[in-house]
């Protein structure tokens, strides 16, 4: 972490998930505390589904806590699977799904905060 500029911690959006979160919140207040440059770009919940509770819970828990540091999230999506069984990325295997499109909204978050 130290060597890098910016920084995102995914997390899975469950119940279990947030203490590590938190963990790696504090993690980054210590390296800043030394002299860190970077800076802490988001938490990026990844496998989130809007029909369950848990996510949608977890979602809520993690807004709360890190309130502006919340990315939109990567949803759990089949197509994601079927791209990495084929060992190819989502661009290549289905440039045009949903899954695609928040994956380009990430990269052009990460290309304006530079």
């Amino acid at each position: 972490m130290w060597a890098s500029d910016l920084l995102i911690v995914p997390t899975l959006p469950d119940s279990s998930s947030l203490e590590g979160v938190q963990y790696m919140a504090g993690m980054v207040a210590g390296l800043k505390e030394k002299g860190w440059q970077g800076e802490l770009l988001g938490i990026l919940p990844t496998q989130y589904e809007e029909r369950t509770r848990e996510s949608r819970s977890s979602m809520e828990d993690l807004r709360r806590v890190f309130q502006g540091l919340v990315l939109s999230p990567i949803s759990s999506r089949t197509v994601l699977r079927d791209a990495r069984s084929r060992g190819q990325t989502i661009f290549e295997y289905e440039p045009d799904s949903q899954s695609a499109k928040e994956y380009r909204e990430l990269a052009e978050q990460v290309r304006k905060a530079r």
